[in-house]
């Protein structure tokens, strides 16, 4: 379906004009609309998206196996550099920007027009939703941050997540409101004797009659905590006003996921879980329990609670596998505060610690249970206990 004006219609799937001069069939003795007519228009406008889709990933493939020693700039025009670094993900555009200064420079300009462009449906000026997150201490995550990280995906952004600490909804709503948007509803979630058995007080939903937007509240002070109590690590990625952060960045490269078995009951995904993992295929995503069938399938060695990418290691924000890229105001068109430091988490110090856990890997050992605490990041392992852990009721 297409919406808007019908002198001026859009595609409801990327908001992107694809009938102008309408008034032939619709006005001036035209013919009255044609529905059908407007459902394949759609169809076909869709369609022309994938084949660029489809084109640039077959562009990029051939430059990074034939150039990949940063020589792209060389063999392209800019323009068309630029344009195929837009659709690389984080982790490929920071080795890419690694091989020289210019592409380094490059690489930070598309990733801050990537975030400008994701940004345009919303009706939204970077830097001031730049300077919300930052004066509220937010971050925005789910699938709004999945397409940053990899854009190349067949899939529309119609809705955008910004997580908030406790008590802090009414501002930013107060700011939302600012630029257009209107509450319709809220929904408070069950309370909880621990903020870990809940990582989420309520959920507030504003519209600006075209795209929605919803403000998550944590039950703590940190907006980040929740982010790692997700059902897939493919959605463990988040935007700050300081960056942008994927817990693993490796697996989102090769669209691949590991569960995270936080919400089973005993060991057993629930139904809206099962309804999330087809979402995700769908998508395209290889889905396991452990990494160690996709070492075995290309001949790696994967040690149980040792390798990054293990469900029962024990992770931080601060480990080397993680990717933390910042915003460089100096080649980009976003203006972040220029006093705050580029740093991953926001509550004094306080950094997120978690364990995806489930069956052991190897079958040798005890299965573990999946926790997600907060511990200060001078000390981030020391007393990580079940009592003060988010862990499964399994």
């Amino acid at each position: 379906m297409l919406t808007g004006s019908r002198s001026n219609r859009r595609c409801l799937g990327c908001g992107d004009e694809i009938e102008k001069g309408c008034k032939k069939r619709e006005g001036e003795g035209g013919t009255a609309p044609n529905i059908a007519g407007d459902v394949v228009a759609t169809q076909i406008h869709l369609a022309g998206e994938m084949l660029k889709l489809m084109f640039m990933k077959v562009l990029m493939h051939c430059l990074q196996r034939y150039h990949p020693n940063g020589w792209m700039a060389d063999v392209c025009p800019v323009e068309i550099t630029k344009k195929i670094m837009q659709n690389l993900s984080i982790a490929d555009l920071m080795l890419y920007g690694a091989t020289s200064s210019v592409n380094y420079k490059i690489m930070h300009e598309a990733l801050a027009a990537r975030f400008v462009d994701a940004l345009k449906p919303f009706r939204l000026c970077p830097n001031d939703f730049i300077h919300i997150l930052h004066r509220h201490w937010a971050i925005v995550a789910s699938s709004f941050a999945l397409y940053i990280f990899d854009p190349s995906g067949v899939w529309f952004l119609k809705d955008l997540d910004i997580y908030v600490p406790n008590h802090r909804v009414k501002h930013v709503v107060k700011r939302l409101r600012a630029h257009g948007y209107i509450p319709i509803r809220a929904v408070r979630k069950a309370s909880s004797r621990s903020s870990y058995d809940q990582p989420i007080v309520s959920v507030t939903t504003l519209t600006n009659g075209d795209r929605s937007i919803d403000v998550v509240e944590s039950t703590m002070r940190s907006s980040i905590s929740p982010i790692f109590q997700f059902h897939l690590t493919a959605v463990m990625n988040y935007i700050s006003s300081t960056g942008f952060f994927s817990a693993y960045p490796t697996l989102m490269s090769a669209q691949r996921s590991l569960y995270n078995h936080v919400h089973y009951k005993g060991n057993t995904p629930t139904q809206a879980l099962l309804s999330c993992y087809t979402k995700y295929r769908m998508r395209g995503y290889e889905l396991h329990a452990s990494s160690k069938e996709w070492a075995d399938a290309e001949g790696k060695t994967h040690r149980c609670q040792h390798s990054f990418d293990c469900p029962h290691r024990i992770h931080t924000l601060y480990d080397p596998g993680c990717l933390f890229v910042g915003w460089h105001t100096k080649v980009s068109r976003l203006q972040a505060e220029e006093t705050q430091p580029q740093r991953r988490c926001f509550d004094n110090r306080q950094a997120p610690v978690w364990c995806l856990g489930g069956d052991s890997c190897d079958g040798e050992r005890e299965p573990i249970r999946p926790f997600m605490t907060m511990k200060g990041a001078e000390s981030l392992f020391d007393g990580v206990t079940e009592d003060e852990s988010f862990g499964s009721s399994g």
